[in-house]
């Protein structure tokens, strides 16, 4: 039978091991909520990318300055482009094979500012180099396009080799190395997304997702439960192990 002490110690245990299972649910249970707060937020970016997109396109000059309400906003404009002051954004993965992005300053009649014209992808066995002068369009052009926010940083961006070249878009460092001032836009042109003659592939907005979120969130509040039924269970099952017997004879 056992004693009062062995009792009292078998009692801590069983305290300290339903604290710890609480702890943990509760853990558990944050982490599923925050899922679902993820889930909410991609719903809202993907009514945000719908309204934006299937807005009637703007003319740039009338884009909203906002990013919220800039983003993935159709707009059209007409001038010409730039060609000796392409940069070339490297390592783009298309349908799994390695490319680059080819932006090009279209500059429009009257204004000294440029705007940044992403002409779409270009397969390049190293994700790096590709005959440029064989990828170029006609000089005028009149553009449908969908804005970004242009994404700069203090300092040049991991993967940024040059003004011309580099693996992550930084318009700061672009406009280093620019003859002109460059909108603080990224425009992503519209059009056929197969290649033509020496027209690039051009780029859609990403379809909509909502991701791994409502997976992830049952997953946590699952983990949660089961934490909660095993402290329930052991709770129990010590209980009726250390329960006085009784002597029915």
């Amino acid at each position: 039978m056992p004693t009062d002490g062995t009792r009292g110690t078998v009692r801590v245990r069983v305290i300290v091991f339903v604290v710890i299972a609480v702890a943990l649910a509760t853990l558990f249970a944050r982490l599923g909520f925050w899922q679902l707060d993820r889930l909410a937020q991609r719903r809202a970016l993907n009514a945000e990318v719908a309204a934006n997109f299937g807005a009637v396109p703007v003319p740039v000059a009338l884009l909203p300055h906002d990013s919220a309400a800039m983003r993935y906003r159709r707009v059209t404009l007409r001038g010409v482009f730039d060609y000796a002051n392409e940069v070339v954004v490297t390592q783009r993965i298309r349908g799994g094979s390695p490319g680059v992005n080819l932006l090009t300053p279209l500059r429009i009649a009257g204004r000294d500012t440029a705007y940044l014209v992403n002409r779409g992808w270009v397969y390049s066995p190293d994700g790096k180099r590709i005959d440029q002068p064989a990828w170029r369009e006609r000089d005028t052009a009149d553009i449908l396009a969908f804005a970004l926010p242009a994404l700069s940083s203090d300092s040049a961006a991991p993967g940024v080799t040059s003004p011309k070249l580099m693996r992550t878009l930084d318009f700061h460092v672009v406009q280093q190395g620019m003859p002109y001032p460059i909108a603080r836009v990224h425009l992503v042109q519209l059009g056929d997304t197969s290649p033509k003659g020496n027209i690039p592939p051009r780029l859609m907005p990403p379809p909509p997702s909502e991701g791994a979120h409502r997976s992830y969130a049952v997953q946590w509040f699952s983990f949660a439960a089961i934490a909660l039924i095993g402290a329930g269970i052991f709770a129990y099952t010590d209980r009726n192990r250390h329960k006085p017997r009784v002597d029915d004879t």
